[in-house]
């Protein structure tokens, strides 16, 4: 007799377990629900007891230990509170095989006792567990073209300078980026504030309360300017026409009327400036003492090493004008680091 004519199902404890990773907020209410409704229906013409308050996510099932919700579910069966997972479809529980090998892997050590599903009949027996590796597998299949047909289609959008991703300052229009009338005068502000030395966070300051903001479509959400935001923005060679996305490189400049928020040249000193920012980067060195332990002496070399260490990686990215400062700090450290042995010495 196989495993499931040895199961009394109507005695077994399910969790109701729903998922979808769509990022619109209805759509995934509305298929969570069907879910949810679909699955207490069946459970309800099989006599199936559900535990407790249906489990939801709303995250993709692609990459793997990345659901912690399902996660719970699993660890909860190991722990005796469940003994089987009620879905509506096996796509929902896993859709790469190592998390689908892990599951059957609990069915075959018993730890799980069943699974049933609204759409497919599922036996807890070799012919069933190999036809559910199957629809894991195609399910993995599935999410692996969707992404390559993903990918393709917007290197292909991209080719005609259209792409979905919002800016501040714009509007996009079926993928063309015209300047947003509220606040596109504010971006540009925004750029000659910061060509001129304005700091990042004084210029986010000076937007914020200009009522400066990115206007999210699909929830009206309005986000307005962090430091961090702006700091992402003034490297972004977009707002001076130059969209980089897939691996690719469009000047818009070339593909329609694209309307820049700061020219190329100024671009190109704020992103110097920023580079001359980091090359002033210098060593934090621990003054020597003439107290300490060996250890202590050991510890304030070490500390000396790790921050000639940082001046020199720091320092290798900026121009020749930097070497000086390089060298500066290495002198400062070895300067550092014979005081520490002479102290050790006497």
């Amino acid at each position: 007799m196989d495993t499931a004519e040895k199961l009394d199902i109507t005695k077994l404890r399910y969790v109701l377990y729903a998922r979808k990773s769509t990022d619109d907020p209805k759509k995934q209410v509305r298929s969570i629900e069907d879910q949810i409704a679909e699955c207490r229906l069946f459970a309800a013409r099989n006599v199936l007891t559900i535990v407790g308050d249906p489990i939801i996510e709303k995250k993709s099932a692609k990459i793997p230990d990345q659901r912690p919700a399902f996660k719970q579910i699993l660890d909860d069966i190991r722990d005796g509170k469940y003994d089987g997972i009620l879905s509506w479809h096996p796509d929902r529980l896993a859709r790469n095989m190592k998390e689908a090998g892990v599951i059957i892997e609990m069915l075959d050590e018993g730890v799980i006792k069943d699974l049933k599903f609204a759409t497919h009949y599922f036996s807890n027996d070799p012919s069933g567990k190999l036809l559910l590796g199957i629809l894991f597998t195609l399910s993995k299949h599935y999410s692996d073209k969707l992404s390559v047909d993903a990918t393709r289609g917007t290197r292909s959008r991209l080719a005609e300078g259209k792409t979905a991703t919002p800016k501040y300052g714009y509007i996009n229009e079926e993928g063309i980026y015209r300047p947003d009338p509220e606040n596109f005068d504010l971006m540009c502000q925004a750029w000659m504030m910061r060509r001129d030395g304005v700091s990042i966070e004084d210029i986010c300051k000076f937007l914020n309360e200009k009522g400066f903001y990115r206007m999210v479509k699909s929830s009206g959400k309005k986000l307005f300017a962090t430091k961090q935001k702006l700091s992402d923005i003034f490297r972004d060679p977009f707002y001076y026409g130059l969209l980089i996305q897939a691996s690719q490189s469009v000047d818009l400049r070339q593909m329609y009327n694209f309307q820049p928020a700061v020219s190329e040249e100024d671009y190109n000193l704020v992103h110097n400036s920023h580079i001359e920012d980091l090359s002033q980067v210098r060593p934090t060195v621990p003054p020597p003492t003439h107290s300490g332990s060996w250890s202590s002496a050991l510890f304030a070399i070490a500390q000396c090493e790790s921050a000639h260490q940082e001046a020199v990686r720091v320092n290798s990215t900026c121009t020749s004008g930097a070497t000086t400062k390089n060298v500066s700090a290495r002198n400062e450290v070895s300067g550092q680091r014979s005081s520490l042995t002479s102290c050790t010495s006497s």
